[in-house]
């Protein structure tokens, strides 16, 4: 008989976890600002119309802008992104569960990574002065 609790428990965490993960997928769709373990201010966001529209609304309060998408113009999703600094320190590393993804830096020089399907692409980057930094990294269709 106490085996059926033990079950019942179990399938309940399950869904608590799942439910929990959806609800983390969602937050970052809503474009909510998030921070690096180093400190790092960043968000993701641009999937659907609002969520695009949200994040234009952003762009201003970020130094570096990123969109990922195929040649073809689609919008990518579920893109790593590995910000290094100068001295080759992880300053952010995040899964980019949209197409754009916005960092606000400290002035220096950086190199941005974004992984897509086992393919990585870079760009080193000079950030300051007051300017933004816009990026697109292109991943071909598999």
């Amino acid at each position: 008989m106490k085996k059926y609790p033990a079950i019942l428990n179990a399938i309940l965490a399950i869904a608590l976890l799942a439910l929990a993960g959806f609800s983390a997928a969602d937050s970052l769709d809503q474009s909510q600002p998030l921070t690096s373990p180093s400190g790092i201010r960043y968000i993701t966001g641009g999937v659907g119309d609002q969520s695009r529209q949200r994040m234009d609304a952003l762009r201003k309060d970020y130094n570096l802008l990123l969109t990922f998408a195929h040649p073809s113009g689609e919008y990518l999703a579920d893109v790593t992104v590995s910000i290094l600094s100068a001295k080759q320190d992880i300053t952010l590393n995040a899964v980019s569960p949209g197409p754009l993804f916005f960092a606000e830096l400290p002035d220096g020089r950086y190199t941005i990574n974004a992984t897509f399907n086992g393919k990585q692409k870079s760009y080193k980057v000079l950030i300051g002065g007051g300017r933004s930094k816009e990026l697109v990294y292109y991943f071909p269709k598999e």
